[in-house]
């Protein structure tokens, strides 16, 4: 009895306007959005690889001098982060170190482009906001459609289990919606082992599989909530409305009104704050500078270092206190926000490819470790050598960051803690239909 209501259920959903609708629509945004991604990133690489050279050649041609001048070293680029940027956007950075200052970004000097005032929709973007909307919009008349046509009293009548008719609707209409997103997937990878011609997915093909499974998992989510609505509604109107309202909350108010509250409830201090207390760290040690004109010649270097170093451990404690700040007001919204299935889809997808929220503080922490192993290759090495200048090159040590990725447990278990409250008011609101 059950494979036939789920057939039925297939028939239905796969005969549907709304499924060919939905179907071509999501096929033509990925396959367009996965063009443009795959030349976007094949120009970034390909800018990449010319920058490292560029950069590869000025360290051989200034040596030593570099030092003054500073250092310019390119963010490594991985082609899955080009694919579902997070919290660090388009990832073509370049970072330029020198002994005085801390590592910086180095612009773009191409100005703005006419692209960026209308973005390419991102894979992250597809993955948790379109594809939960189509989930969404396919689920919300399957029940009330037939609550409001009468056809769904005359199934009961009959000796029907009502859980058999909610798990053939939510395995005849997932089943579907599960083909549209394989397809799609399936269609984008075709465009990147054709397209491509700077970088590869080879050996990420786990990565890969985890993601899918994320976008199944959040697709299911949404596909539910679409369901617990149209059986709690009893015409096809309220449920669109109460379903798109839904969707809206989950996809944009839940995040934004999250990290507004993280900003009030734990405010950071102002760039302005941090840079007078840096001044005055700075005034400090000039003032103790002008002491030494009261000391013997022989006590200038021990008292110049003893508050040199003073001062460095006064900025890394401001720093690291700014810091601190910073992350405690990005958990607090990653709390508040994870009412919303869309933003625990998120930070699951993002982890996974390396452009979550704590990858940021990652590749910050790894910048400040090669800036101070900069400092000290300045200091030990170049301060004792007078050969050739272009074996700096050799030995200069290199930029390594480890950005991998990881699987969020918690955040997946919510997105099934999800799924499961709305199956349990989809069954309950179901069972207590009453057939007049």
């Amino acid at each position: 009895m059950l494979a036939t209501l789920i057939s039925k259920e297939l028939a239905e959903t796969l005969g549907s306007t709304k499924f060919r609708t939905g179907a071509v629509s999501c096929l033509v945004l990925f396959l367009i959005s996965g063009s443009l991604l795959i030349l976007d990133f094949d120009h970034q690489m390909a800018e990449y690889n010319t920058k490292r050279l560029v950069h590869q050649k000025l360290i051989e041609q200034e040596g030593k001098d570099l030092m003054g001048y500073g250092l310019v070293q390119d963010l490594p680029l991985t082609p899955l982060q080009g694919f579902f940027p997070g919290a660090q956007g388009r990832i073509s950075k370049a970072v330029s170190f020198t002994l005085s200052y801390e590592p910086e970004q180095v612009g773009s000097v191409e100005g703005l482009k006419v692209e960026k005032l209308f973005p390419t929709f991102s894979l992250t973007f597809l993955f948790t906001i379109l594809m939960p909307l189509v989930a969404a919009l396919l689920a919300h008349g399957l029940i009330c459609r037939e609550k409001q046509q009468g056809t769904l009293r005359l199934i009961m009548a009959n000796s029907v289990p009502r859980s058999y008719l909610v798990w053939a609707k939510w395995l005849g209409g997932f089943l579907p919606l599960f083909l549209i997103l394989s397809v799609c997937s399936l269609g984008v990878l075709v465009e990147i082992r054709l397209m491509a011609r700077n970088f590869s997915l080879a050996g990420q093909e786990s990565q890969l599989l985890l993601i899918f499974l994320t976008a199944v998992l959040l697709l299911s989510v949404f596909f539910t909530f679409g369901l617990m609505v149209s059986s709690l509604c009893h015409h096809s109107a309220n449920a669109l409305v109460g379903t798109l309202a839904g969707w809206l909350a989950f996809s944009f108010l839940v995040p934004s009104l999250g990290a507004y509250l993280a900003e009030t409830w734990s405010p950071l201090p102002s760039v302005h704050e941090i840079t007078n207390q840096k001044l005055q760290i700075a005034r400090n040690y000039d003032e103790k500078e002008h002491a030494i004109s009261h000391m013997r010649l022989e006590e200038w270097g021990p008292y110049l270092e003893k508050i040199g170093k003073e001062m460095d451990e006064e900025h890394r404690k401001l720093d690291e206190w700014f810091a601190q700040q910073l992350s405690n007001q990005v958990r607090l919204a990653r709390h508040l926000t994870l009412i919303s299935p869309v933003s625990a889809g998120t930070y699951l997808l993002t982890d996974l490819v390396g452009t979550g929220i704590n990858k940021e503080q990652v590749l910050v922490q790894a910048l400040r470790r090669y800036w101070e192993q900069f400092k000290h290759f300045h200091i030990v090495e170049i301060g004792r050598r007078t050969v050739d200048p272009q074996w700096y090159a050799s030995h200069l040590p290199p930029f390594r960051v480890s950005i991998g990725s990881e699987i969020g447990l918690h955040y997946f278990a919510l997105l099934v803690l999800f799924n499961i409250l709305f199956s349990i008011i989809t069954h309950r609101a179901f069972l207590r239909y009453e057939v007049v």
